[in-house]
């Protein structure tokens, strides 16, 4: 009876942990640290590290809906190589995963169908080209059939909007209360 308990506590674990991935970002950040005061940030593009190809351009949503959100919060969002009047940090951000599931599925079986998104973000201290903090960020859309019609895309943009709401939430900013609600998506 023990050796069967245990066998089902290991085989739920990872399950355990993917769940709480998924409800909210995993952050680290450097100890020693703080990014508190930064205004000014280097977003690059979202690269797309799952090595497939979409019906639409993932990387570009996700980045855009990451600059729009980092804007929102009060921070100015400069490109790439932009020259920055003051100390700026980097944004390096890579797609880990994604599935855009199927509302077919997600209507006949529990997980059948699911739309999952992974989006890890590297923040990069610009002056020393150190990675000072990261960010992984997850959503799973696995039930709910036709009321899920267009996870494919709102998966990506609640993943990218967490993340962004993250990296406010380091520099000690955030995105307002009312816009989060204009944009939908749960945080």
């Amino acid at each position: 009876m023990k050796q069967l308990f245990l066998i089902l506590a290991v085989l739920a674990l990872p399950l355990q942990v993917s769940i709480a991935a998924e409800r909210e970002a995993i952050v680290w950040l450097a100890e020693g640290v703080s990014l508190k005061g930064y205004k000014q940030l280097e977003l690059h593009p979202v690269i797309n590290d799952t090595g497939k190809n979409y019906e639409f351009d993932v990387a570009a949503l996700m980045t855009q809906t990451i600059r729009s959100n980092l804007e929102l919060a009060g921070l100015e969002v400069l490109e790439p190589n932009e020259n920055p009047q003051r100390n700026v940090i980097g944004l390096q951000n890579r797609l880990v995963e994604f599935i855009p599931g199927s509302v077919g599925g997600r209507w006949v079986s529990f997980g059948l169908g699911a739309a999952v998104c992974i989006l890890r973000t590297l923040v990069v201290d610009d002056a020393s080209g150190e990675i000072v903090a990261e960010i992984i960020s997850a959503k799973v859309v696995d039930e709910g059939g036709l009321f899920t019609a267009g996870a494919e895309k709102t998966v990506p943009k609640g993943v990218a909007k967490r993340a962004a709401g993250e990296v406010a939430e380091l520099v000690g900013m955030q995105i307002p209360p009312e816009e989060q609600e204009r944009n939908g998506e749960d945080w």
